[in-house]
């Protein structure tokens, strides 16, 4: 099923690293915005019903269990492998699973939702992963790149 079901768009360049979270209709979902001068990469991620979270690089190492405290949720898995759990800590629930396609051109992922109900925050979480996965990426290119000039 390739039915479009949200639109993710980031600011090219941004401050704040703004991202907008819209519904095919282009109904608002979310917006998520990093706190740069920060020594971990935090981003602020505010529902359209009003509901806020946060997360941070901080909590990202591998094989990790990552705590939303807001939503009372749990990551668990390899975070930067994308391939994880998210599990209602209230309820035991497995809300979501996040896997990395590993035969693929286009670095796709498959994200299966179990909870229907969580749907946009699930999303919105998945796409906040993704910015602190390529953020982490890019900075450790940097940092080989450093060590290797000198």
């Amino acid at each position: 099923n390739n039915e479009e079901l949200y639109h993710v768009k980031s600011n090219a360049i941004s401050v704040h690293d703004t991202t907008h979270i819209t519904d095919a209709e282009g109904n608002k979902v979310a917006e998520i915005h990093a706190k740069m001068l920060s020594l971990h990469n935090i981003y602020f991620v505010d529902m359209a019903d009003g509901q806020s979270f946060q997360l941070s690089t901080e909590l990202l190492r591998l094989n990790d269990v990552i705590d939303i405290p807001e939503l009372n949720w749990q990551l668990r898995g390899d975070i930067f492998d994308f391939d994880f759990d998210v599990v209602d800590n209230a309820t035991g629930n497995l809300l979501a699973k996040a896997q990395r396609e590993i035969v693929t051109l286009h670095g796709a992922y498959d994200l299966e939702v179990f909870d229907e109900s969580h749907r946009d925050e699930l999303v919105a979480i998945f796409v906040v992963l993704k910015h602190l996965i390529d953020r982490r990426i890019t900075e450790k290119a940097m940092d080989d790149n450093s060590t290797a000039n000198k």
